[in-house]
């Protein structure tokens, strides 16, 4: 499923596959991920307990309920789309499922899209996105999904090593976000956290103490049709950790 800011196709391997051997080396137990989004790194994720998260209680709804063996449709028409964006209810899964997955570029119902491009063959949006989520999902079945703030969540804050993706400073909020996104709090949490946990982020730019242990570049979707340039983005550990967090290099 599409998803602004989304890993699939922008380190989400490499980021995971380092989280993965710093878990089986350091035989740590629990992860959690309080931005998991469209789960590009969930569902890679091998840790006894992963623990899964989101601000976006419609995303949450979402997973949920499709764990629970609920499937989406293979077709969504633009008056389905339309009555689901103004409904707006967190509470049905759909909503979520429209609103990202049948949605330009995975924007929050930034505008109806009725067919993805596939091995130069167009196919229904909606089964794209279905498609998408049950292949990941079959991967997290014993995955844990619950929605909140990451401040407040006891699954993070008990969390052996827990990876952030947060919304990027700078960047515009979408409308599933109920309030929105403070990055000076965040990073102060990210510093008090790292006191006591494993700590990776993914953004743009971070404080001083905090440095990149893995740098990407990539072309983000929206800015490729406008032919603007490509952006660096890293995954930032605090400066205490990082010979910790070499070891899984």
């Amino acid at each position: 499923m599409q998803y602004v800011g989304g890993k699939q196709k922008s380190g989400g391997a490499q980021t995971a596959g380092v989280i993965n051997t710093l878990v089986k080396r350091r035989k740590l137990r629990t992860v959690a991920e309080p931005f998991c989004g469209g789960l590009s790194i969930t569902y890679r994720l091998k840790a006894p307990q992963v623990h899964a998260s989101d601000g976006c209680e419609a995303l949450i709804t979402l997973y949920r309920r499709m764990q629970q063996g609920w499937r989406p449709p293979d077709l969504l028409t633009r008056e389905e789309w339309e009555r689901l964006r103004a409904a707006n209810d967190p509470s049905d899964p759909m909503t979520a499922f429209a609103g990202f997955g049948c949605s330009r570029s995975g924007g929050w119902f930034s505008s109806f899209i009725e067919f993805n491009r596939r091995n130069y063959t167009d196919i229904p949006a909606a089964l794209a996105a279905r498609e998408s989520l049950e292949n990941k999902l079959a991967r997290c079945k014993l995955v844990g999904f619950k929605a909140g703030d990451y401040r407040e969540l006891v699954e993070v804050l008990a969390a052996d090593l827990v990876y952030c993706d947060p919304p990027y400073k700078g960047t515009i909020p979408y409308k599933a976000i109920v309030e929105p996104f403070d990055s000076d709090a965040f990073w102060a949490w990210a510093r008090s956290t790292s006191e006591r946990r494993l700590v990776m982020v993914s953004e743009r730019v971070a404080p001083e103490d905090f440095v990149p242990l893995l740098t990407f570049s990539l072309q983000n979707r929206l800015v490729t049709r406008a032919g603007g340039e490509r952006r660096v983005e890293h995954a930032f550990v605090h400066e205490s950790q990082l010979e910790t967090w070499r070891e899984a290099l």
